[in-house]
């Protein structure tokens, strides 16, 4: 058993060197150069300091110091291009405060929040301790229109939800992730969506009541998984991981000061999967 744990921990161990040294199928990752170290060196400085300003002015120096070594390695951290129109506009935002499920004694403390047909569901929690819960229901592989998405809150740590927002889309959901950017002056809520045929796209809700918009982060994907950081405050960006059609994980985050939108940053880690979790 000891002879295994070792074989095991020394492949752990190579898969880490491995990861830190590849950057796409067998393909080496060039070392940084003096002026690139110090560039990384300054970034975190900047953040620190909470310097949006210049944080964006030091990714360009980044990039072009890239672009002197391996333009592949730069064209990385250039924003994801995406060709794709969007088929839908999604509604706004609609709110019923006064929508509360009463216990079912049947099922004890359970709560029915929903009673329509769900085909998935996520669950976050804000700072403030007030829980939301995302459902999504298929409709359009059904031929009955838009696929909707229903968020619910509840202010009494579980006791009771209510309907706190809806949205409607035209695409086949196959996987939803709901994430909550809710550290700085305007806070929002995000419902991450993968669609049948591979775009992943963002909706995020104003979560005063404002508007709802739309995004889509990239095309061709498999599997994802996103997380929110939280280093600017009134300025968090998301962060992704997701497997191409080609099953090799990427990487990518969304603008210093784009609240959610605005993805580039793309990164290859050279490995193929079937699944990814992020956090």
């Amino acid at each position: 058993m000891k002879n295994l744990i070792t074989i095991l921990m020394c492949t752990f161990c190579l898969g880490g060197l491995m990861a830190q040294n590849a950057d796409g199928p067998g393909r080496p990752v060039p070392q940084k150069t003096p002026e690139l170290k110090a560039l990384y060196a300054k970034e975190r400085a900047l953040k620190n300091a909470e310097d949006v300003a210049g944080l964006q002015a030091n990714q360009k120096a980044i990039i072009a110091a890239w672009q002197a070594v391996d333009p592949i390695v730069a064209a990385e951290f250039q924003p994801i291009q995406i060709t794709e129109t969007e088929p839908f506009a999604p509604n706004a935002i609609q709110t019923r405060p006064d929508l509360a499920f009463n216990k079912n004694p049947e099922w004890m403390d359970d709560l029915e929040l929903d009673a329509g047909f769900i085909s998935g569901v996520d669950v976050d929690t804000a700072l403030s301790g007030t829980i939301y819960v995302a459902a999504y229901e298929n409709r359009v592989r059904y031929g009955l229109g838009n696929d909707d998405i229903r968020i619910y809150r509840s202010t009494n740590n579980g006791e009771s939800f209510s309907l706190w927002g809806t949205a409607s889309v035209g695409d086949d959901i196959k996987k939803m992730k709901m994430t909550l950017m809710d550290a700085g002056a305007t806070k929002y809520l995000f419902t991450t969506y993968l669609s049948v045929g591979g775009a992943l796209k963002n909706l995020r809700f104003n979560m005063a009541g404002g508007p709802l918009d739309s995004e889509t982060i990239n095309t061709g994907i498999k599997d994802f998984d996103i997380d929110v950081d939280y280093s600017y405050v009134d300025n968090s960006q998301l962060f992704a991981v997701y497997i191409k059609a080609n099953n090799i994980i990427h990487s990518a985050r969304s603008a210093v000061n784009s609240t959610g939108f605005g993805w580039g940053w793309e990164y290859n880690f050279g490995y193929a999967a079937k699944e990814c979790a992020f956090a």
